[in-house]
Parts: C-alpha cells; structure tokens; sequence
C-alpha cells in the first residue's frame, strides 16, 4: 500500500516537472508601488526574452518570442443574471492600430460636425449667441533636473512641463540607462503610455503631451515617477522597490486560451479598455 501511495506521489511530481506551466522559472523580477501600494506592478524576466508585466488581477502585458501581448478580461454572460471573467490577450500591434483606426474616425466626425476652425459661434433658439473658442495648442518640453537615487540605484530626474508655463507642475520622473533594466524599462513604457496617464492629458494637447511622454519614457528605464502640482508639490505615482533574482512558475508567461485576432478586435476594441459602469449581473 505504501509502494502504491509512493509510487503515485512519484508520478504526479514527475507530471508536473514535464509541465511548463508549473516548472519552477528562475528569472529577474522587478516590482512598484503605485500610488504607494506595494507590488502593484510586477515584471518577471526569463532568460530566453520571454516577460510579463503583472498590473492586478489579469491585466498586464506578455512577451513571447518577441511578440508584445496585451492582457485583460472579458465578460463572458452565463445567462441573465450571471456572468464569468474570462482571461483574454491581443496583439499589442493590432490594438494600436484598431485605435488609430478609431481616433481617425472621431477626426473625420468632428471635421464634418465644424469645418470652421477657430472660434464657434452657437445660437439658442431664445436668441442668444455662445462663442466657443478652441483650447490653446500647448508644446511640451523635457529636461534634466538633476540625479536621484531609487532602490539603490542612481538615476537621473527629468520633469515634462508646458513650453511657457512658468509653474513647477508637470510629470517628473527617474531613470536610469542601466542595461540590467532596460527590458523592465521597456514594458513599463508600454504599460504608462496610454492607460495610466491619460489622465494627467490637458484639453487639446494629447498628441503633443502623447510624444513628450514618450521623450521622457525613453530617457530610460523608469524608478519613480511624480506629478507636480501648480504650487510644486509632488504626488508620488509608480516607484521600483526591489529589482533581482526572482522564481516564478512557468504559468506567469504563458498566453490564455483566447487570442483576439485583428477581425474580431474591431467589434470587441473596448473589451482591452473596459467602461466603469456597473454590470446588472452577478460574477460567479
């Protein structure tokens, strides 16, 4: 009987060793805090290239031959009063592309809606008359400030601000050119540069504002990063806490079971960038 138990044991640890999903991976592993919350994105590293960004439950991104994957959830219905989260992925590529695809859209709309540049001029049906005028078109600079040390590794500090805005505000971030970094770096650019700093976007400049970020992201790979309010004080926002030696089960790399191709991303496209709202559903 106890041969038998043994013996059992055996081939289940044997199964498992063939299995790459739960073979132990040793690795580098890099994790931030964001918004001072410890481990809210973490980077794992194998030796063959193969990376995945982790940033909550499954959004994130993967790497896998040189491929760049977006990760998330769709929302699958089991009947009226259910529903499940299923793990999706997509190319990275097609993504950007279904949203230039988009954006070139909303152009086109607008440019039919007012072919009139400059100032507007609406009229109620009482009589009176609104005039709209454009934002300003603002240009973005980036420039270094100085040096800082993160995590025990020396950076140099940059600050992205408005051409002619005298005020201390704008992002402020440190980075580093250490080679060691440079793949943590690189995904941690792909993960801010649309989704987590749309936000700090002002009105009419997204493009400009768009290529500054990317001016500062590819100063290096990223230790902290601030916004700076009109009176210089900083909010902190992402910081790398420890960055080395790291295991990770094979899982963490791997791609589920649904990949969205180009043809079904262009109806699904907001399942990558999901609403607020509230499901009338119950997750099971």
């Amino acid at each position: 009987m106890k041969r038998s138990i043994l013996a059992a044991a055996l081939f289940g640890l044997a199964g498992c060793a063939g299995d790459p999903a739960t073979a132990v991976i040793d690795g580098l592993e890099a994790s931030y805090s964001k918004d001072g919350r410890p481990d809210a994105i973490v980077v794992s590293l194998a030796e063959n290239g193969d990376a995945r960004l982790y940033a909550g439950k499954r959004r994130g991104i993967v790497r896998r031959d040189g491929l760049d994957y977006l990760m998330n959830e769709k929302r699958v219905a089991i009947d009226g009063t259910k529903f499940r989260m299923e793990p999706i992925a997509a190319l990275r590529s097609d993504v950007v592309g279904m949203e230039d695809l988009a954006e070139a859209a909303r152009r086109r709309r607008a440019a039919e809606l007012d072919a009139t540049p400059g100032v507007r001029e609406v009229r109620l049906p009482d009589g009176r008359v609104f005039r709209f005028a454009p934002p300003p078109v603002l240009q973005f600079k980036v420039e270094q400030i100085g040096t800082e040390e993160v995590a025990g590794r020396r950076g140099q500090v940059w600050r992205l601000s408005a051409i002619g805005d005298g005020r201390p505000n704008g992002l402020e971030a440190v980075t580093t050119t250490d080679k060691a970094l440079a793949p943590v770096g690189r995904l941690v650019a792909l993960h801010l540069a649309a989704p987590e700093i749309a936000e700090l976007q002002q009105e009419g400049t997204p493009r400009n504002f768009a290529r500054a970020l990317a001016d500062l992201l590819g100063t290096g790979a990223l230790l902290r990063l601030s916004v700076r309010g009109d009176a210089g004080q900083t909010q902190e926002l992402f910081r790398l806490m420890r960055f080395g030696p790291g295991s990770f089960r094979g899982s963490v790399l791997e791609l589920p079971k649904t990949v969205l191709d180009r043809t079904t991303l262009r109806g699904d496209l907001e399942i990558l960038a999901p609403s607020e709202e509230v499901a009338p559903m119950t997750m099971i």
